[in-house]
C-alpha cells in the first residue's frame, strides 16, 4: 500500500420499509361478538445493506492550488466501490376474509410487498476494469492526445505506396458484372467494398493530411515551437458502454411480504420475477503534457530540431512506431492488444523529449439487477402490486501515470529520461 493511503469501509442501511402490521379483525356469534388483533411483521431485509469502500490519500497541496498555476501533480490514484439498494416499497394495503357467515374474520395487512423473498435478491458483481486494463486504455488515450502526434505520416504513407501500391480503380472489378453468377456477383461486390474502405479513403485520407500540413506548415511548426516548454492540458473520452438484458430470475413465484392466508385467491396463482440487468461504463483521460524543442544554436541543435520538426509536420522519420505501423500484420495485433499505442508513446516520449506533468486514466461503471414482479399476484386486493428493486454496484477509479505513461515506476526510468524530468523541473513523480 502507497505511503499515506488509507482504506475507508462503511454499512449504507436499507431505507426501505422493513415491516409493517398485520390486522385480524373477528366477528363472532357470542360475545364479546367482535375481536381486533393488531400484530407486527418484520421482514429480514440485512442481505439489502448495502456497503462502501474506498481507497484513497491525503492531497494537503490540493487545498492551497490557486487558479491559474501549475503546482506539479498534486493529485493521485483513488478508488470507491458503493453497494446499495434503490427505492423504497411502498405502504400497501391488502384485505381478504376467511368466510362471510358468523364466525368469520376479516384480514388485513399493511405494509411492503417485495417481489421475491429478499436474501434471494444479490447485488451485482463490479464491472470495474483491472490496473493492467486501465494501464493499456491509458496508454491509448495518451497515444490518440499526444501534442507530439504528426500532423500527416509520409513515411507510412510511402512505405504503404510501395508495398501495396495503388488502390483500384473503383468499379474496375465490377466489368462484366452482368454476365457473373450470382456467386461471383456477391464475391466482386464484397472485393469492391473492401478496395473502398481499406483502399482509397485512407489513400484520399493521408493524401488530405499531406496537402493539409503543406498547405499550413508555417503555422504548425510556429505553434509547435510556441508550445515548447509550456503546458498543454488534453482530455481525451472513450465512447461509453450501455447494456441491457432480461433474464427469469424465479418461475413459478409469489409475492413475498403478507402471510396470511385468506389475503390470498384459492386456488393460489403465482407469477415470475424478471431481473433486467444494466451495465454502464464511461472512461475517459485528462493529462498535461509538455516537450523540448531545442533552439538553432548549435549544428547538434540544428539537426534535432530538423528530426523533431520534419516528425512533427509530416511524420517524416523512421521510428519504431512508424516501423510498426509499415508491417502488415500490425493491425491485426493491434485489434487485440495496444502495442501501436505503446510503440508511438515511446517514440514521443525518446525523440520529442515529451513527458507529462500530471497524467490520470478515469473510470465511472454502474452495475445494476432491477427484479420485477410480473404476472398475478394471487391477491384479492388484485390492483396491489410488489414494489420493483433495484440493487446496485458502483465503482469510481483513477489511476495516476508516471511522466513517461500507465503502469512505469520512477525507479524504473532510465538516467537519460530522469536528466529530461531534472531539466523540466520534475524531480520525481508522486
Amino acid at each position: 500500500m502507497p505511503l499515506g493511503e488509507v482504506t475507508r469501509r462503511r454499512v449504507l442501511p436499507f431505507e426501505g420499509a422493513t415491516g409493517g402490521v398485520s390486522i385480524q379483525e373477528t366477528y363472532l356469534n357470542v360475545t364479546p361478538f367482535y375481536q381486533r388483533t393488531v400484530t407486527p411483521v418484520a421482514h429480514s431485509v440485512s442481505t439489502l445493506n448495502g456497503t462502501q469502500t474506498t481507497v484513497s490519500s491525503n492531497h494537503p497541496s490540493w487545498r492551497t492550488r490557486e487558479s491559474g498555476s501549475f503546482k506539479g501533480d498534486i493529485g493521485g490514484p483513488f478508488s470507491t466501490t458503493k453497494r446499495e439498494c434503490i427505492g423504497s416499497p411502498v405502504q400497501t394495503v391488502l384485505t381478504g376474509a376467511n368466510g362471510t357467515v358468523k364466525p368469520f374474520s376479516v384480514f388485513t395487512y399493511i405494509g411492503p410487498i417485495y417481489p421475491m423473498q429478499p436474501s434471494s435478491m444479490v447485488f451485482p458483481p463490479s464491472v470495474s476494469s483491472s490496473p493492467s486494463q486501465l494501464n493499456a486504455l491509458g496508454a491509448q488515450a495518451i497515444a490518440r492526445c499526444s501534442p507530439a502526434n504528426p500532423t500527416a505520416s509520409v513515411t507510412t504513407f510511402l512505405g504503404e505506396l510501395v508495398g501495396e501500391g495503388v488502390p483500384k480503380l473503383i468499379s474496375s472489378g465490377l466489368k462484366g458484372l452482368g454476365q457473373m453468377t450470382h456467386r461471383q456477383r456477391r464475391k466482386a461486390l464484397a472485393k469492391e467494398h473492401l478496395n473502398y474502405q481499406f483502399g482509397w479513403l485512407p489513400f484520399v485520407s493521408d493524401l488530405r493530411s499531406i496537402a493539409n500540413s503543406v498547405l499550413h506548415a508555417h503555422k504548425i511548426i510556429s505553434d509547435f515551437e510556441r508550445g515548447s516548454g509550456h503546458i498543454t492540458r488534453r482530455k481525451y473520452s472513450f465512447p461509453p458502454i450501455q447494456t441491457q438484458t432480461f433474464t427469469t430470475a424465479k418461475d413459478p413465484a409469489n409475492p413475498y411480504g403478507p402471510g396470511a392466508g385468506a389475503l390470498y385467491l384459492s386456488p393460489s396463482v403465482s407469477g415470475k420475477v424478471i431481473r433486467t440487468e444494466k451495465t454502464s461504463i464511461q472512461r475517459w483521460f485528462s493529462g498535461a503534457f509538455t516537450y523540448y524543442v531545442p533552439p538553432p544554436d548549435s549544428l547538434r541543435n540544428e539537426i534535432a530540431r530538423g528530426v523533431i520538426l520534419s516528425r512533427k509536420l509530416l511524420g517524416l522519420d523512421l521510428t519504431p512506431d512508424s516501423v510498426w505501423n509499415l508491417a502488415p500484420w500490425s493491425w491485426l495485433v493491434d485489434w487485440f492488444s495496444n502495442t501501436g499505442s505503446v510503440i508511438q508513446n515511446w517514440s514521443d516520449w525518446a525523440i520529442d523529449n515529451q513527458v507529462m506533468l500530471y497524467g490520470y486514466m478515469m473510470e465511472h461503471s454502474v452495475h445494476s439487477y432491477t427484479y420485477t414482479y410480473t404476472g398475478p399476484t394471487g391477491f384479492k386486493s388484485a390492483a396491489s402490486r410488489p414494489t420493483d428493486f433495484t440493487l446496485v454496484t458502483e465503482t469510481k477509479q483513477r489511476r495516476q501515470a508516471s511522466p513517461y505513461g500507465f503502469g512505469v515506476s520512477y525507479e524504473a526510468l532510465s538516467l537519460r529520461q530522469k536528466s529530461i524530468l531534472a531539466a523540466l523541473g520534475i524531480s520525481k513523480w508522486k
